[in-house]
């Protein structure tokens, strides 16, 4: 069977989600990407190349398996309660 990420968008009045599968990507490329989505959300400022001393945003990374033994990716970023879960599924 094969595996794929299945990546949720939490936070946001819209929903979204978005499938990949594990062969296509390696997991330091989902925390990129994960990275990625979640500063997305930010304010324009925030993502901009800013001076060398200024506030910066930063992302958080948890990883966990849960009882079923799946492991999940939980990226946030600071500023913004939008998050973006990605979990590591089998495909019917």
């Amino acid at each position: 069977m094969a595996r794929v990420w299945k990546i949720v968008r939490h936070g946001a009045p819209d929903q979204w989600e978005d499938s990949i599968p594990e062969k296509s990507l390696a997991e330091g490329q989902l925390v990129v990407l994960l990275s990625r989505l979640a500063a997305s959300h930010l304010p324009p400022v925030a993502t901009t190349p800013l001076p060398r001393n200024a506030p910066r945003f930063t992302t958080s990374l948890t990883v966990k398996n849960d009882r079923f033994g799946n492991k999940h990716f939980i990226m946030y970023a600071s500023g913004s309660r939008v998050h973006y879960i990605a979990t590591l599924e089998e495909t019917p």
